[in-house]
């Protein structure tokens, strides 16, 4: 049916088209089965762009896909690294404090030699000594 009606349209004789029962084809006009190639091929065209469209929204995707894990392994990074520092911080802290109390420990000691060596009455002799000097 097809081959005849391409033949019939080379000829220039009358063609049932679709709605147009026996439209006379203009001269350059495509023929049926050239219109269905051509929209064959623009269906592919249309089909290659839809998968082309498809491919670059999934590599989108992929790309947001790895650019929040990669946000997300170094906001853990982040966080490892804010809690080392903390830990570092608080060692200091400690190593600090006992330097200060060890500091601490040895002026008392210091002071308790020295309140054991006061003599209260070689204090008082050496005051009136003293006195008695000068007057």
């Amino acid at each position: 049916m097809k081959l005849q009606q391409l033949q019939n349209a080379q000829d220039g004789k009358l063609v049932d088209q679709g709605n147009a029962v026996n439209a006379v084809p203009m001269r350059g006009a495509l023929a049926p089965a050239a219109t269905v190639l051509k929209i064959a091929n623009e269906a592919r065209v249309a089909n290659e762009a839809i998968e082309d469209c498809a491919n670059a929204l999934m590599g989108a995707i992929e790309k947001r896909d790895i650019a929040y894990r990669a946000s997300k392994i170094a906001a853990e990074a982040c966080l490892l690294s804010a809690s080392g520092s903390a830990a570092k911080l608080l060692k200091s802290l400690a190593r600090n404090e006992r330097q200060n109390l060890t500091k601490r420990l040895k002026a008392l000691e210091d002071f308790e030699l020295a309140v054991d060596d006061i003599d209260i009455r070689s204090d008082l002799s050496w005051y009136i000594e003293k006195q008695v000097q000068l007057t």
